[in-house]
């Protein structure tokens, strides 16, 4: 059995014993690629008699097809979330999708397939001949998003007022009113069971946790998680001691960039190239100008140690990036604009302030920034000097970079209403 697909059917379990059963199915039940060839060049036996049925239908050729075009729905839904919920099974199998009933006795179907008050039996549109393209009355998504506010009890033509109070259509689409009638399918509401707690507040900050007091942990940059917040790297462990790396110090609510953050006497290897980073995707972020802001200084267990060993050796540096791709990993990305900078010694004073700042916009009337997989904000130490450097005992040669807080500022382009596009 041949299976042409535009790409393989790989699982999150590898190959299932559906798959096998499928490719070896034909040749289990005794009809294989050689016998299906002799079969071929055998004399045919008298054909029998066809259906009435079929020789009421013009150029009819059932029950002599030869080929056979099978539709495989590779990831399509369970029969337990359709036409069949199982509603005794075990709550892990029956799924999230509870069971109504039908007007024939013993028969339920899941909810989802109540048909929302559409009366069946009813075509609505034609294709071409082909079937590949709607000959007439086609729909599209806005259409579809229409008839759902109307069911709804839901004005479609509705709007809604964004933050500069301009109005915006809820959808620009027509509800299916020859399916459905002018009216929703009932005026009766059900009182909503969702939970609103599930849904935060509408947050419009750009970052968060810009002073770390939040409580969340930093993050490693890979593998890609929903999670928001931090991401940093190398990331400190117990098993790190003292290399490079970057730790968030909970206590202080600071976060360190540097080495002999384990404060263990041990021999960490440094090589030019190395980089530590903290990192955050912008949130919503959109074309304008854009300031990062970064109360920062340096620690060490003397000045002359962080002047002679961490200044001498290292870069610090403010970004602000383009992600490179999907995977939001801000150790690939594209730099739209960085500032370097010199911390001055604290050991817990205060921190001085460094900026970096760019406009992220296109000057063409009626042209858009490519925001492309997103843009963020990061702070980084480099390792820039030539050769290794070999820190031979980290408790005595700890330094670091200190971040207190961080701010993002964002002032959008302004609106030329003269523009139309």
């Amino acid at each position: 059995m041949i299976s042409l697909d535009d790409r393989a059917a790989v699982l999150c379990d590898g190959v299932s014993r559906r798959e096998w059963l499928r490719v070896g199915g034909l040749s289990v039940l005794g009809l294989s690629l050689p016998a299906l060839l002799r079969a071929g060049e055998r004399p045919a036996a008298a054909t029998p008699a066809a259906p009435r049925l079929a020789k009421d239908l013009q150029g009819s050729t059932f029950g002599r097809a030869k080929n056979v075009i099978f539709l495989w729905l590779q990831g399509g839904p369970p029969q337990h979330e359709t036409f069949d919920p199982k509603p005794d099974a075990p709550a892990e199998i029956r799924g999230p999708f509870k069971p109504i009933a039908t007007n024939v006795p013993g028969i339920r179907f899941c909810f989802a397939l109540a048909g929302a008050g559409i009366a069946g039996g009813q075509v609505y549109g034609a294709s071409d001949k082909n079937g590949a393209f709607p000959a007439t009355d086609p729909i599209g998504p806005q259409d579809l998003t229409a008839t759902i506010f109307h069911l709804l009890g839901i004005d479609p033509h509705g709007v809604f007022h964004d933050k500069t109070n301009r109005p915006h259509l809820l959808t620009k689409g027509e509800p299916l009113v020859r399916l459905l009638g002018t009216e929703p399918a009932t005026s009766e509401r059900r009182a909503p069971e969702g939970d609103p707690a599930f849904v935060p507040p509408y947050d419009t900050r750009l970052l968060l946790d810009t002073d770390f007091r939040s409580g969340r942990p930093l993050l490693p940059p890979s593998p890609p998680t929903r999670d928001k917040g931090w991401r940093a790297w190398p990331l400190w462990e117990q098993s790190t001691g003292n290399a490079f790396s970057v730790k968030l110090l909970a206590r202080e609510h600071q976060v360190a960039l540097g080495f002999g953050l384990g404060g263990v006497a041990n021999t960490t290897a440094i090589p030019q190239g190395s980089r530590a980073l903290l990192a955050q995707a912008i949130r919503s972020a959109r074309g304008g100008h854009y300031t990062f802001t970064v109360r920062a200084a340096g620690e060490a267990v003397s000045a002359d140690t962080f002047e002679k060993v961490f200044l001498a050796n290292f870069t610090c540096r403010l970004v602000i990036f383009r992600f490179a791709d999907t995977s939001h990993d801000p150790r690939q990305v594209q730099v739209l604009a960085s500032a370097d900078f010199k911390p001055a010694f604290g050991d817990g004073a205060a921190a001085k302030t460094y900026v970096v700042e760019r406009f992220l916009g296109s000057t063409q009337p009626g042209a858009n920034f490519p925001i492309g997989n997103g843009l963020g904000v990061a702070v980084v130490v480099e390792k820039t000097s030539p050769g290794t450097l070999q820190i031979t005992d980290g408790s005595a040669q700890r330094a670091f970079l200190r971040i207190d807080a961080v701010t993002l500022e964002f002032n959008p382009r302004p609106r030329d209403d003269s523009v139309t596009v």
